[in-house]
């Protein structure tokens, strides 16, 4: 156990890992504190033969203020709770402890933004315009250079980012992070999580030996399940392929598939 002050955390995702298990967690409450006093009244004569009354009387007051939430509280309450009733799957202890889809997970390991990250950004420029052009029955959804040119230009608000984690203790399993770049602390970006870092998330789905995912619904969560299947796996590698021989850019579209062994993880907080 140690002090934890996480760069990256998912608060809502937390909360109700700590709900699920039963854990108490600090929040933002009112608190009503009572103070009690007396006051002195009597008879009595003073130097000055001046009469007055003293008596004792019970005074109370009370005063409401607030308590403010704290999140890296929760962060270390939450982790040293589940360590403690052992159910965490802990790599930093045990780093080849099986893996249980939907369980907590706690790994230590040399984080790397995965290519796949700029390829989804790339791809999530064309996709408005590809949808449009779908919905209008173009049946030549390709881009020109005008429309290229318009894409780049455009303002685009930043995506899913894919991680690669690559343990401490040699491994042959592989763990890709998909983080939302909103539970990036305010004072830093996703440049200050690439190096080593302990992340502590959920096993969001476990890849075999012999399988693999492709992780365009993470990279272009617009993108539905219909659209990915009117596009196709062979159509939307044309269109990264084509837009690097545009740009100059060389991308590699296999980036895009993880194989097994190992896991997509959900983190909930890197630190």
């Amino acid at each position: 156990m140690g002090f934890r002050n996480p760069i990256y955390l998912d608060v809502s995702l937390l909360k109700n890992l700590a709900d699920y298990f039963g854990i108490d967690v600090p929040g933002q409450r009112q608190v009503v504190q009572r103070k009690s006093g007396t006051t002195g009244k009597g008879i009595g004569i003073n130097k000055g033969l001046t009469a007055h009354l003293d008596s004792d009387k019970a005074v109370e007051t009370t005063e409401t203020f607030s308590t403010d939430f704290r999140p890296v509280r929760l962060v270390n309450d939450v982790i040293d709770s589940l360590l403690e009733s052992h159910d965490v799957i802990d790599l930093v202890s045990e780093p080849d402890a099986d893996l249980i889809s939907q369980s907590p997970i706690q790994i230590e390991g040399e984080l790397a933004v995965s290519p796949a990250t700029e390829i989804g950004s790339l791809v999530g420029r064309f996709f408005p315009l590809l949808a449009a052009k779908y919905a209008q029955g173009d049946s030549d959804p390709s881009l020109n250079h005008e429309d290229i040119a318009q894409l780049l230009l455009a303002p685009q608000s930043e995506g899913a980012q894919v991680y690669d984690v690559s343990q401490l203790e040699e491994s042959d399993r592989r763990f890709i992070l998909i983080l939302d770049p909103k539970n990036i602390n305010g004072d830093r970006d996703c440049d200050d999580l690439e190096g080593e870092f302990t992340v502590f998330g959920i096993v969001d789905r476990l890849l075999s030996e012999k399988s693999s995912l492709s992780l365009a619904r993470y990279l272009l969560p617009g993108m539905n399940r219909t659209m990915r299947r009117a596009i196709g796996k062979t159509s939307l590698e044309e269109l990264i392929s084509g837009f690097s021989d545009i740009s100059g850019q060389a991308i590699d579209v296999s980036t895009l598939t993880v194989n097994g062994p190992g896991a997509v993880i959900k983190p909930l907080a890197i630190y």
